[in-house]
């Protein structure tokens, strides 16, 4: 089973020209080497557009149709910023899959869909939206530091309790993570690892290994990564966002991934 991960495509139609040349290097990818499913870890909006043709959602169409024409697509939602809610809407009544917490995705004959113990799927699929302290504060009264804590700690149970049984009943069957978020090898930031702000909330990846996953596809940063801890990484991103200002070293934002039994 061979996937196409595309992570931070943000789409707008300031540059809407230029995401349709990206889409169709993605497209190419995906057709050269014969993927089974492209998946879109977060952030595939730059900022909330119009669901009208002028503003952008027909021409961000056109690309969800020529993905869709080579294999299933699925995403998780990115920052609130840029994947306003309800923006994949459009994109879900065409076939997009947006993968909710709380459910095991099963790819099988070309489809995906949410899946059983007794299901015989090629992969399995988990998503995790980026985690939103905002929400914890407002709801808790919390500080940022005691939100960023306990947003961790929620996760924590997450993964504990409902990823890691529900992969624990597909032994046999590849497992993929997407996660839109900082993730890290390392408590301390060092010279090998992503910088983040100290206000971030970091997912070190000795809690993402308590999942069981296969592997962990990632969004948010726009630095290509791999972590030396478990089987995750970022692919980067395509080149163009709202800032693209200081960005050196690109890399095109395509991770192939092949998931064996």
């Amino acid at each position: 089973m061979r996937y196409l991960s595309v992570p931070d495509f943000h789409f707008s139609p300031k540059w809407g020209e230029v995401s349709v040349k990206i889409a169709k290097a993605v497209a190419k990818a995906a057709k050269e080497k014969q993927v089974d499913l492209i998946v879109l870890p977060g952030d595939l909006y730059d900022a909330p557009i119009m669901v009208t043709d002028k503003g952008g959602i027909n021409q961000l169409r056109r690309i969800m149709k020529m993905w869709l024409a080579i294999c299933p697509v699925v995403a998780i939602e990115g920052t609130p910023s840029h994947d306003g809610p309800g923006c994949y809407g459009p994109l879900e009544d065409m076939g997009l899959v947006v993968l909710k917490p709380n459910k095991v995705y099963g790819l099988n004959k070309g489809n995906v869909r949410a899946v059983d113990a007794s299901d015989d799927s090629e992969l399995i699929i988990f998503g995790i939206p980026e985690l939103d302290k905002h929400t914890l504060q407002a709801r808790l009264s919390l500080s940022a530091d005691k939100a960023n804590g306990k947003a961790l700690e929620l996760l924590q149970q997450y993964l504990v309790e409902f990823v890691a049984p529900n992969r624990a009943m597909f032994p046999n069957i590849p497992a993929l993570g997407l996660l839109h978020g900082n993730v890290s090898d390392a408590h301390k930031e060092n010279t090998s690892d992503i910088i983040l702000r100290s206000s971030d909330i970091v997912i070190h990846t000795e809690m993402l290994a308590l999942a069981g996953l296969d592997r962990w596809e990632l969004g948010h940063i726009h630095t290509p990564w791999e972590s030396q801890v478990i089987n995750a990484g970022y692919a980067g991103y395509p080149g163009i966002d709202h800032n693209p200002w200081g960005k050196r070293d690109f890399v095109p934002a395509m991770n192939m991934g092949d998931m064996h039994t």
